[in-house]
C-alpha cells in the first residue's frame, strides 16, 4: 500500500509534525499514540519487506549484492528512524503509563500475536515503568510464549517483581541471563536477580549475583550499592555485642566508597548513604575500651564475613 511504501524520512517528518502539535496540546493522548503507532508500524513493515527482498536476492544463484546492499541500508535507516520516534515519544507527556496503558489495551486484540508489536509495547512500558499494570504483565506474558528469549525473559520478571511475586521474578531472570549472551546486558539481569534474592532474604546468593554483575560491566556501581544495603540491613542480626553490631556499617560504608569511586553516577545516592551509615559507627570510647584502635583490620563475621579497616 501507499503507507508502507512511504519513505522512512517521509514517517520522521510525519511524526516531527505529530510531536510539535503533542508539545503544544492540539492533539490529546490517544491520537499522539496512534501516531507514534502509525510512524512505527510503516517503518517497521518497510523494514520487513527490505528484509524479505534481501532473502529472496540470496536465494539466487547469483545474488545482486548491489541491490542486497541497497536495501540493508533502507531497513537500517528504517530501524533508525524507528529508535529516534521512539525515543522522542517517550520524552512526551503522553508517554506516561496512564495514557500508554489505554491506548495500547485497546490494540491488544489485533495484535497479541504480532512478536513485534508485543516487543515495542513491552519495551516501551518497561522503559517508562508502567510494569506493575495487570496488562503489561499479560502483554510480557504473550511476548514470552512467542518468542522465549533473554528479554522477553526479563520484561516478564519485570512484572513479576513489581508484583512481588518473588518465585516467578527470580525464574525469568534467572532465564534472561543464563540466555544472554551481551555481557553489558547479562550484568543488568544478574543485578535485577540479586534484587529479588534480596528480597527474598537470600543474603549470601543476592550478593554472589550482585558480584557477577559488577564482574561483567565495567564502572557498574548498582551491585556495590545493593550489597552495602544488604549488610546494613544485616547489623542488628551479625553481632552479640553493641560494638560488633555497629562494626558491620564500616564494610557497608567500604562498599559505597567503591560504588561511587567506580561510577559517578550513584555517587549522590552512595554519599546519603554514607552519611546514614557512618552515624551508626562503633564510638572511639568503645573502641579504645575494646582495644580496637584505628587502623587495626577487623572481620565482620556472621553471613558477611568480610574484613575492614577500624574508625571512628
Amino acid at each position: 500500500t501507499e503507507k508502507e511504501n512511504s519513505n522512512y524520512a517521509i514517517v520522521k517528518d510525519f511524526f516531527d509534525a505529530a510531536f510539535d502539535m503533542i508539545k503544544a496540546k492540539k492533539i490529546g493522548a490517544d491520537i499522539a499514540v496512534a501516531d507514534y503507532n502509525t510512524a512505527t508500524d510503516v517503518l517497521k513493515k518497510n523494514s520487513d519487506k527490505m528484509n524479505e527482498y534481501i532473502r529472496k536476492e540470496k536465494a539466487k544463484k547469483s545474488p545482486n549484492q548491489k541491490k542486497i546492499a541497497n536495501w540493508s541500508k533502507i531497513a537500517a535507516n528504517n530501524d533508525k528512524v524507528s529508535e529516534y520516534i521512539t525515543k522522542k515519544f517517550a520524552s512526551s507527556e503522553y508517554s506516561k503509563c496512564e495514557y500508554l496503558i489505554p491506548a495500547f489495551k485497546s490494540n491488544f486484540d489485533k495484535n497479541k500475536s504480532d512478536k513485534e508489536w508485543l516487543k515495542t509495547v513491552t519495551g516501551i512500558l518497561s522503559w517508562k515503568d508502567c510494569t506493575d499494570d495487570e496488562f503489561y504483565g499479560q502483554a510480557a506474558e504473550a511476548l514470552y510464549k512467542m518468542d522465549p528469549s533473554a528479554s522477553a525473559a526479563f520484561r516478564l520478571a519485570l512484572f513479576h517483581l513489581k508484583k512481588k511475586n518473588y518465585t516467578d521474578a527470580a525464574k525469568y531472570f534467572e532465564k534472561a541471563y543464563t540466555q544472554e549472551e551481551n555481557a553489558e546486558q547479562k550484568a543488568e539481569y544478574y543485578y535485577y536477580a540479586a534484587v529479588v534474592s534480596y528480597a527474598q532474604n537470600k543474603l549470601s546468593n543476592a550478593r554472589s549475583l550482585a558480584l557477577k554483575a559488577a564482574g561483567l560491566k565495567e564502572h557498574y556501581g548498582k551491585p556495590y550499592i545493593l550489597i552495602a544495603k544488604m549488610y546494613a540491613g544485616s547489623a542488628n542480626k551479625c553481632g552479640t555485642t553493641k560494638f560488633e553490631k555497629q562494626a558491620v556499617y564500616w564494610v557497608a560504608v567500604d562498599k559505597l566508597y567503591k560504588a561511587k569511586s567506580i561510577d559517578p553516577s550513584v555517587a549522590e545516592e552512595a554519599n546519603k548513604l554514607i552519611g546514614k551509615y557512618s552515624s551508626f559507627f562503633p564510638s572511639s570510647e568503645e573502641g579504645f575500651m575494646l582495644t580496637w584502635t584505628a587502623g587495626k583490620t577487623y572481620t565482620v563475621g556472621c553471613w558477611i564475613n568480610e574484613s575492614t579497616k577500624v574508625r571512628y
